[in-house]
């Protein structure tokens, strides 16, 4: 069944592909819907976190997603599953790929712009800093909790849970161009999210709790939404990029019975 050890009146229904499909539609209604809806003439997606007003409706948006996040994980009967994975039925990280949260974590405080912090006025710097704590919240919320519980539930086997909910996590950065990103760059920006997802899905294995990738990929946005020189992100892009073909060479080691890490529930 879809619920996993669920708690009073949760939505008692089998897990399948089409509802996390719908579940990762209604995450993208609400998102995009809510910064649509509250992006205020003129601005412009590409500038965004530049100014106030390229911030606040990207911000309330995150909120929007939080909170459709938490209800999906509620009414599911979800959240002890959300919080960490039950080792009797995931596998243990094992390998090199126990340290990638701390590898990640110097990636993201060596490539920061700290120049570029103390430059950036007060008031717009506490708005990034809410989109860099929401979009942790948020977008790990949505998939690596709520889509890895449920594709869990299908069952599937975790290299499929992996693969999946990576592919999802991307494919919610193209309709970035209803805010007003250039489609090629929504696009690219998708391929480049997939390898983020699947670093963030490392994360999590490794530390077993989502509030370790939740905090992790919250610093690495906020580093990049608030760098003034591209120079730290373009340093940063081509090691992470080489960091996760090297997961996804070395995998075996997430999925090491019969390729996978779990077994299903």
């Amino acid at each position: 069944m879809c619920h996993h050890r669920v708690p009073f009146r949760a939505v008692r229904t089998r897990c399948s592909v089409p509802l996390v499909i719908a579940l990762w539609l209604g995450y993208i209604v609400v998102w995009i819907g809510t910064a649509a809806v509250l992006q205020p003439d003129g601005a412009d997606f590409e500038d965004a976190f530049d100014d106030l007003d390229n911030s606040r409706y990207l911000v309330y948006g995150l909120i929007a997603g939080v909170i459709y996040g938490s209800v999906v994980a509620t009414v599911f009967g979800w959240w002890r599953d959300v919080f960490a994975d039950d080792r009797t039925t995931v596998a243990p990280v094992t390998g090199w790929h126990r340290f990638v949260p701390a590898i990640a974590l110097v990636l993201i405080l060596a490539t920061n712009d700290y120049p570029g912090l103390s430059d950036l006025d007060t008031e717009l710097l506490a708005w990034i800093i809410a989109a860099g704590v929401l979009v942790g919240i948020s977008e790990e919320l949505m998939f690596r909790g709520n889509t890895i519980v449920a594709l869990r539930g299908v069952p599937v086997p975790e290299s499929t849970v992996w693969l999946l909910s990576s592919i999802l996590f991307a494919l919610i950065h193209v309709p970035n161009f209803v805010l007003g990103a250039p489609p090629a760059a929504a696009i690219v920006n998708a391929v480049v999210a997939f390898f983020g997802g699947t670093l963030f899905y490392v994360v999590r294995r490794a530390s077993g709790s989502i509030l370790v990738a939740m905090l992790t990929h919250g610093l690495w946005d906020f580093t990049l939404f608030a760098a003034e020189e591209e120079a730290y992100a373009n340093i940063r892009t081509p090691v992470y990029l080489i960091l996760v073909i090297l997961i996804i060479v070395t995998r075996r080691r997430l999925f090491p019975t019969t390729g996978d890490g779990a077994t299903s529930t």
